[in-house]
């Protein structure tokens, strides 16, 4: 029932956004527009576009990657939209306490990136508001490294865990274009994706006293995911 009425939710932002772009180009229709919005746009062969996501506080981030997201048309119904994301942090703590006599010490690394590819058709790309959906694949990569360490006395315990992991599939994008200027244009689109992921996780423990104890576990899950992106709204800078 909830996802019914996420998506039902989705489904009516969606067309909301449609309806407001298609009123926003009658009127200015109606009106003269523009020159620059009168009949003309930047969908042609060998333009680039930068893409921005217009969030709910009105500020901008990428669309598709958070390192980079654009646009690369081959002609005026064809363009490949390609969005990179990258990202890696590092952590160092020490904690020493005197109330139990002992240190603890957390070390971690982590890397991720993942691309998005469409191929976008754009099927009447002489209008002001155009329509167009596309296809394509994703591909994401992790690992990620955590080392904690606690000495109490003469006992200590050390705990290494390394998660490796990939994902593929297909994303999926149906949305509407409006452009204000001949460089500029704001849409709306629905996103969603299938795909396939898989992760392998392995934990290794000591214990130091007396003697040395070792644990070591190893975990590996695989698992299909289909999900909506629900509707974002956009902002295109072409060139």
């Amino acid at each position: 029932m909830t996802n019914s009425l996420i998506l039902s939710k989705t489904y009516f932002k969606f067309f909301l956004a449609f309806v407001l772009i298609y009123c926003i180009d009658s009127a200015n229709a109606q009106t003269g527009g523009t020159p620059e919005a009168n009949g003309k746009n930047s969908l042609l062969k060998g333009s680039w576009a930068l893409q921005f996501q217009i969030n709910d506080n009105f500020t901008l981030s990428s669309f598709q990657g958070s390192t980079i997201s654009a646009k690369r048309h081959f002609s005026n119904k064809r363009a490949i939209r390609f969005g990179m994301s990258l990202s890696s942090a590092v952590t160092d703590q020490d904690q020493s306490s005197s109330q139990t006599a002992g240190s603890d010490h957390a070390e971690s690394d982590a890397q991720r990136i993942t691309i998005n590819t469409q191929y976008a058709l754009y099927p009447s790309p002489d209008k002001n508001v155009n329509l167009f959906f596309g296809s394509g694949p994703v591909v994401s990569l992790s690992r990620s490294n955590t080392t904690t360490r606690s000495l109490r006395g003469s006992f200590s315990t050390a705990n290494r865990t390394r998660d490796t992991g990939w994902s593929a599939g297909l994303s999926g994008v149906l949305g509407v274009e409006w452009f204000a200027t001949r460089n500029i244009s704001l849409s709306a689109e629905y996103t969603s994706s299938l795909v396939y992921s898989s992760s392998n996780i392995k934990a290794i423990s000591e214990q130091i006293a007396s003697n040395r104890i070792t644990f070591e576990t190893e975990r590996h899950t695989k698992a299909f995911q289909f999900g909506s992106g629900g509707v974002n709204f956009g902002l295109s800078i072409y060139f």
